[in-house]
């Protein structure tokens, strides 16, 4: 097969579509039920446990909410915005994923949310604990059981139940896109068989060579420094079938 795949065998296919978190997801405009633009996805919730052994048997953790907020610093000078800045969004509002994020609230229901997210944090949290942010994940450094680094996260694969156009079920994290040579994603050419234009491919694919996808039960640990894969993980390749995923369309990131 082409250098795209990096020789890497497909992954099982889960039930759902398939959509990679930043390539996807990151940056769509959002819109309320009246198809006003009320901000864009700035980062994700994912309810992974950290700082624990993860067991071989633990389900797929879900992506809860999305996140919004005035991130443009951030994204232009690096790092996260504090969690203050940001206004979650639960993930039952979503009734629709495609070129841009559909919400079922209007703006006056999105403001009403802090109380709810209130709530959660200061009398909830201690219990169930802080959801991890998308962007907490991506450029994390990637261990195998002997504690050798093979890459960096550079995306987190979903799949997502349901019908995208029609209030999509709650996603579930199906594995994570590594990289072994750079720390960010291009384009998305590394997981695509994109061919045009050819310079640019080249290029890209090269400085993307052996990227691999591996799944939810080959992680061991996440940590904020790290994660950790289990002995004998298995890498799988990280291109995306026009059949795995047809409805959010071609968006393309580049952050």
């Amino acid at each position: 097969m082409t250098s795209s795949r990096n020789n890497f065998p497909d992954a099982p296919r889960p039930q759902g579509r398939l959509v990679d978190a930043r390539l996807h997801l990151l940056d769509r405009q959002l819109f309320d039920a009246d198809e006003a633009p009320v901000g864009i996805v700035d980062d994700l919730d994912i309810d992974i446990p950290t700082k624990l052994d993860i067991a071989v048997s633990a389900p797929a953790p879900p992506v809860t909410g999305i996140l919004t907020g005035q991130v443009l610093a951030t994204r232009i000078f690096g790092g996260r915005p504090p969690r203050s800045k940001l206004q979650a969004i639960p993930w039952r509002l979503i009734t629709k994923i495609g070129t841009v994020v559909q919400l079922s609230s209007d703006a006056e229901d999105l403001e009403s949310l802090w109380i709810e997210h209130w709530l959660r944090d200061t009398l909830f949290g201690t219990f169930r604990g802080v959801a991890v942010q998308l962007s907490e994940l991506l450029q994390l450094p990637v261990c195998d059981a002997a504690g050798r680094q093979v890459g960096t996260v550079v995306d987190v694969r979903l799949a997502i139940g349901g019908d995208l156009d029609d209030r999509p079920d709650e996603p579930t994290l199906f594995g994570l896109i590594i990289s072994p040579h750079t720390q960010s994603s291009y384009l998305g050419y590394e997981r695509s068989d994109a061919r045009r234009p050819a310079l640019l491919a080249a290029l890209l694919r090269w400085r993307h060579r052996g990227t691999f996808l591996t799944l939810w039960h080959d992680i061991a640990r996440v940590s904020t420094d790290s994660v950790v894969l289990r002995q004998g993980f298995e890498r799988y390749s990280p291109v995306l079938r026009d059949d795995d995923n047809r409805s959010p369309g071609e968006h393309q990131n580049s952050s």
